[in-house]
């Protein structure tokens, strides 16, 4: 049985992930989703700002139309979320698929080629 103070794993800095990814450079587009935004309300943290300071470069956040949908389907309890999905610095995607089920609409653009 291996425990956690028995397993050794090597610790590289997170420069390295963009070394070998070459073709990612900023500005990052940022796909945002209802979780994203909610958690950063709770966490009292500005999105953008917040992005910038992780990533160490220029930011852009994307909502798509099935997410601010699942938004304005949550009500007044999310109206705060809606507001800064409303944002002018966040860029809107368009959706041209039926339904609006957020999860699946992330996993199609994150999946095309």
């Amino acid at each position: 049985m291996i425990t956690l103070k028995d397993a050794r794993i090597a610790k590289y800095p997170s420069c390295m992930f963009f070394q070998y990814n070459t073709q990612l450079g900023p500005p990052y587009y940022i796909l945002v989703d209802t979780n994203f935004i909610n958690f950063s309300i709770k966490a009292k943290l500005d999105v953008v700002q917040s992005m910038m300071d992780c990533l160490y470069a220029k930011c852009v956040p994307c909502i798509t139309d099935c997410v601010m949908a699942e938004l304005e389907k949550l009500g007044m309890k999310y109206r705060v979320a809606l507001r800064i999905a409303k944002d002018p610095r966040f860029d809107r995607l368009p959706c041209s698929h039926k339904g609006t089920y957020a999860d699946d609409c992330l996993v199609q653009r994150v999946t095309q080629v």
